[in-house]
């Protein structure tokens, strides 16, 4: 009768063996059993394999000198030999009882040899069925029990303020912050302009009625002369106060002849009521010819009093403005891809005027005053990041293992104004502070929780840890009574 020998290996498993033996074409097949199976081990493997042999229309028997593996083919009637040389020499009805504490299989009768294998499935009856169908049923139960349920934790571990005071040094030729206590300082240049009003707080003369008097006018020539109406007088000084003539006159062709004629200042206000003798010049060709004196003060000339900015409302509009405008370039720098993290000045420092225009100019009437202003600030200041970096690294080599920063509470802040030196650097004192909370892992806290009631759960990790407040625990689904078995089916907030 031919035979074939099939040697298993150590990683086969069912499936892996029933296709070696699918494959055989043998009336008999020997299997060769490896020294130390990862899956043959269990009195199933072996039966359903050898239910895999009948159903092939082979006969089946084993080497093998493990003793699970005798004992389990022993007891489906399976031939066990010790060694590939005995199965090959002994006949496998008549396979001896093994001597090295192998249980050897028992002898197959021949009558037993020339029943015909039974089919490799049967039907099952009706109960059988049912165990199974129900069996199949609670193993999805246990499987979802497994699987479905979520749990969530939300911790809040005890606060507490963390702070340092630290003497610093901000140098514009430093690139990134040390240590030691230096940082780099940047200069933003801002270029803001803006317009204010206010009203004029002071008064101004405004010229009202122009002066009026006489003008004796003498012939120096022997000639007659004529003086046409609209002929300017003025004074000899300056500035110069300027009259005309109301009427044309003429003199007699004769030196020393005179006429009296009535004059009117160009220009109204009190600046026009001259004393006697302060018209003296004929303007014109007749100046020569001509000579002119009023022998009579002029008068009638009136200023009338109106509203005007005053000196002080000058310099209070500008001071204001650039004040304004200093909080803009302020708000302009913190907005700007500078993103200053602590500006070194709390008053303008240096200042250029690009544009000033007052209205009015000064001394005009107004009752308000107006300036546009547009001016250049430098504003000295210690970059965002690098201070954030420094705030951090310095603040994390004083904390303590057990605790952790909170995100969002490092705040960085001058306690005085600081001094520029005569280097260009800047020194000042900094206040660094932020809130840590107690550092809980999840390696701890999950022991606490698997498979408890959440007030189980809850109870035993406020009396493990100090709490900013009780935990919160929310179940997935909300009406199951214990937390999940497995670690990976709970989270951690905080």
């Amino acid at each position: 009768m031919k035979s074939q020998m099939i040697r298993l290996e150590s990683h086969d498993d069912v499936a892996s063996a029933s296709d070696k033996l699918d494959r055989s074409q043998s009336d008999r097949v020997l299997l060769v059993w490896p020294v130390r199976p990862l899956a043959l081990r269990s009195r199933l493997d072996i039966q359903r394999l050898h239910r895999r042999a009948q159903s092939n229309g082979s006969r089946l028997a084993i080497v093998s000198r493990r003793s699970d593996v005798a004992h389990h083919a022993g007891e489906l009637g399976i031939p066990v030999f010790r060694n590939i040389r005995m199965a090959q020499q002994i006949p496998w009805e008549s396979a001896p009882e093994n001597p090295a504490a192998l249980i050897s299989p028992r002898r197959t009768s021949p009558a037993r040899l020339a029943k015909p294998a039974s089919p490799a499935h049967r039907p099952l009856s009706g109960p059988a069925r049912g165990a199974v169908f129900g069996i199949g049923v609670l193993a999805f139960a246990c499987l979802v029990a497994l699987l479905l349920p979520r749990a969530h934790l939300k911790l809040e571990p005890a606060r507490q303020p963390q702070s340092l005071e630290i003497a610093l040094i901000a140098d514009p030729t430093l690139p990134r912050f040390n240590l030691s206590g230096v940082l780099p300082l940047k200069v933003a240049s801002v270029v803001v302009e803006g317009v204010s009003v206010v009203p004029a707080t002071g008064e101004t003369a405004i010229p009202f009625s122009a002066s009026s008097g006489e003008i004796l006018l003498t012939n120096l020539t022997d000639d007659a002369v004529a003086v046409p109406s609209g002929t300017i007088i003025r004074t000899s000084f300056t500035p110069s106060i300027r009259f005309k003539t109301v009427r044309a006159v003429s003199l007699s062709p004769t030196a020393g002849s005179t006429a009296i004629v009535g004059i009117v200042a160009e220009s109204p206000g009190t600046s026009g009521n001259l004393p006697a003798g302060a018209l003296d010049v004929v303007e014109g060709d007749l100046g020569i010819r001509l000579s002119a004196s009023n022998l009579e003060p002029t008068s009638g000339g009136q200023d009338q009093p109106s509203r005007a900015p005053a000196p002080e409302d000058y310099d209070n509009l500008r001071a204001a403005l650039i004040a304004s405008l200093w909080q803009s370039a302020l708000a302009d720098a913190s907005l700007s891809d500078l993103t200053p993290g602590l500006i070194l000045i709390s008053e303008p420092g240096e200042i250029e005027i690009l544009e000033e225009e007052f209205s009015p100019p000064p001394p005009q009437p107004a009752d308000e005053l107006s300036l546009r202003l547009r001016v250049r600030f430098s504003i000295p200041y210690i970059p965002a990041d690098q201070l954030d970096l420094f705030a951090r690294a310095t603040l994390d080599a004083s904390l303590s293992p057990d605790f952790s920063p909170l995100e969002g509470t490092l705040s960085t802040s001058a306690l005085d104004n600081p001094s520029l030196q005569a280097d260009g650097t800047y020194n000042l004192v900094l206040r660094l502070s932020r809130t840590i909370q107690g550092a809980i892992p999840e390696s701890y806290l999950l022991p606490l929780m698997l498979g408890r009631s959440p007030a189980s759960a809850i109870a035993r990790i406020t009396e493990s840890f100090e709490l900013q407040s009780p935990p919160e625990i929310t179940l997935l689904p909300a009406w199951l009574p214990f937390l999940p078995l497995m670690p990976w089916q709970i989270t951690v907030s905080r």
